[in-house]
């Protein structure tokens, strides 16, 4: 699975699971300062941008899956239940790691309109999200957006209150980078990720902060920029004490 989505500022990829974060706060926050300053040579900003590019790809190596021969056959076997459901979900990851898009993205409306058949809030929600992820990555950004917020719809009922952090860091921060009309405020989202990540799991808290600090940095707030970059560095030398 994905890790880490980084294209500029951290888009996490898959609820519950990413890795490299500390590295990739304190690269963001050295090209931040670095970016602000024009006595500094333009090399090592590219230098520390290729680290962030080379971390990015650390996790995007992809292989076919045997796994999708078995899954279809217990997709075939299955009974219009969460179950079927379960292994539709599995099947959109897998058939997109394996070069079918199409594929995938019929997986995943098999998954939403059997789930809502259900009522199966859990499962909708991730079938959201991967669809979503889906657009991000052929950068639809509009629709990827629409699907995220679909996720949330399901997410929050579900009280799976950890993976909506995710979705919500993901549609600041493609609102943020990506939208460049009828914009909403990237900061509103990230607030609310930071209340749930408050609640539910702290480690977030630092890549978080750190679209903050971007956030601010792509509007010329300098200042404020800083001041949550070193918010960020402090918590990972708190964690070192």
């Amino acid at each position: 699975m994905v890790n880490i989505w980084l294209s500029g500022p951290i888009l996490l990829a898959s609820p519950h699971q990413f890795t490299s974060v500390p590295i990739v706060n304190c690269l963001i926050f050295y090209y931040l300062k670095i970016n602000q300053s024009k006595a500094l040579h333009k090399s090592m900003r590219q230098i520390i941008l290729l680290g962030l590019f080379i971390l990015s790809l650390s996790d995007f190596i992809f292989s076919q899956n045997p796994e999708i021969d078995s899954l279809q056959n217990e997709l075939s076997r299955s009974k219009p239940d969460e179950l079927r459901v379960d292994i539709l979900r599995e099947l959109i990851a897998k058939t997109y790691i394996s070069g079918d898009e199409e594929g995938a993205f019929n997986y995943a409306n098999q998954a939403i309109e059997l789930g809502n058949k259900l009522g199966y809030d859990f499962g909708l929600a991730d079938a959201w999200f991967k669809k979503g992820l889906m657009y991000q990555r052929s950068e639809d950004y509009l629709n990827a957006v629409e699907c995220y917020k679909k996720d949330l719809d399901h997410r929050i009922p579900a009280k799976d209150f950890k993976g909506a952090i995710s979705t919500i860091n993901n549609i600041g921060t493609i609102q943020m980078y990506y939208i460049k009309d009828n914009r909403e405020n990237p900061r509103e989202y990230y607030q609310q990720a930071l209340q749930y990540a408050a609640q539910y799991d702290t480690t977030l808290i630092p890549s978080i902060l750190t679209n903050v600090a971007i956030s601010f940095n792509f509007e010329g707030k300098y200042d404020s920029s800083e001041v949550i970059a070193n918010q960020v560095l402090d918590l990972h030398l708190s964690k070192d004490d």
